[in-house]
């Protein structure tokens, strides 16, 4: 849901996330792209997809990652495993996860 919050889950709101506005129009910073990544139901393909993940951003040789997280619970163990993996690549990783209170009006 880019790497903001929103409260709607729409491609719009990836590609116009303010915070990635920022972080592309920072000349100090050479933004490769945005990967999205869904969540499995199942622990077996949350590892699956942290390895592939991973390896993924290893081929880029990027100089550090960005991963974010706008949920709660289960979620975690996703985001948690993405940045292990990193870390197994020494790929320096910042990891933001923004958390709403659900159903406050």
């Amino acid at each position: 849901m880019g790497i903001s919050t929103s409260m709607k889950n729409t491609s719009l709101h990836i590609f116009r996330d303010p915070l990635l506005d920022l972080i592309d129009n920072d000349s100090d910073i050479d933004l490769l792209g945005v990967v999205v990544v869904g969540t499995s139901e199942h622990n077996e393909w949350k590892t699956f997809l942290a390895t592939r993940l991973g390896r993924w951003i290893e081929s880029l040789r990027p100089d550090g990652v960005i991963i974010t997280l706008d949920m709660a619970g289960n979620q975690h163990i996703d985001f948690t495993n993405a940045i292990a993996e990193f870390v197994k690549s020494d790929i320096p990783a910042v990891g933001l996860t923004i958390m709403g209170a659900d159903g406050l009006v």
